[in-house]
């Protein structure tokens, strides 16, 4: 017989896996990993001594007792949340706001709505971190992640801030001027971001479908700003969302290659999970704030 209760977490990532019938599906929906998922339900199944998830190469399958312990669970949650949400509704309109944001997005295009919610919502305190890699919005205690799209569907709370397109990009000296065919893109030095899928294959949109063409990096960074000052620099051509280098198009430093036709989607998202009323208004202050200008 256990003599310590759960963790509460390792219960609600054990709903989530009978919920959506597998660890991945589980982690996409809570925006954690599949790693963690897998160790809270050990967690659960040693404390008890009996599997509550059945594994094989095919996927899992819920034993009978996993399916009653996550029932008592989630209502259990439920019933918790429901009283946390009582005893803490004064406080939901201030206190520490966490938020994670790509560089390259927020000094380009959030550090004013950022500034001007903080103006307008003394009682919050803002703790802006600002790195590329996809934090655990679980394990870290962000409020709102700010993230490129498309996203999982699995995600319950999220809200588009920006729709935008990616375009290929380049110095107006470094040589050409449109890119008819992407199967062309292999004959241009390129700059990429080493840190995403985009670094060797970008993304086009061909007889209505998106298909990836492949690139030849000539120099790979992890900064957005970096990437877009070496293409300034005519160091290669460079795929970018047309929201960050507005200035560089108009002042010339930069020309689009692409056309509107063979432009992917770009999206920006904020993501939450459950988030307190100031996140929440955090949130749509962006999006109301956002309005990118586009052009064909």
């Amino acid at each position: 017989m256990p003599t310590t209760l759960p963790h509460l977490d390792d219960l609600q990532l054990l709903c989530a896996v009978v919920d959506r019938g597998s660890f991945s599906a589980a982690a996409s929906h809570l925006g954690t990993t599949q790693p963690r998922v897998s160790r809270a339900v050990a967690r659960l199944e040693e404390r008890l001594g009996i599997p509550l998830v059945r594994r094989s190469p095919r996927g899992i399958a819920v034993t009978q007792e996993g399916e009653r312990y996550a029932a008592y669970g989630r209502r259990l949650l439920a019933e918790l949340q429901v009283l946390e949400a009582e005893l803490v509704a004064e406080d939901s309109d201030s206190g520490r706001l966490r938020v994670s944001a790509p560089p390259a997005v927020t000094r380009r295009l959030l550090l004013p709505h950022l500034a001007s919610f903080c103006s307008e919502n003394p009682q919050v305190r803002l703790e802006l971190s600002l790195g590329a890699r996809r934090v655990d919005l679980i394990e870290e205690e962000v409020d709102v992640a700010i993230r490129f799209g498309p996203l999982e569907e699995t995600w319950r709370r999220s809200r588009r801030l920006l729709d935008g397109s990616f375009h290929v990009y380049a110095s107006p000296g470094l040589g050409p001027t449109a890119l008819e065919n992407p199967g062309e893109l292999a004959e241009w030095p390129s700059v990429v971001l080493h840190t995403t899928h985009l670094r060797d294959r970008w993304p086009f949109v061909v007889e209505g479908e998106v298909t990836l063409a492949p690139v030849m990096p000539k120099l790979l960074v992890d900064d957005v700003d970096a990437l877009i000052a070496f293409a300034v620099e005519g160091a290669g051509i460079a795929m970018l969302p047309d929201f960050l280098v507005r200035d560089e198009v108009a002042d010339e430093r930069l020309v689009r290659l692409t056309t509107a036709q063979q432009a992917a989607p770009a999206q920006v998202f904020a993501v939450t999970t459950s988030p307190p009323k100031r996140a929440t208004r955090l949130v749509e202050h962006l999006a109301n704030r956002l309005t990118v200008p586009t052009t064909d």
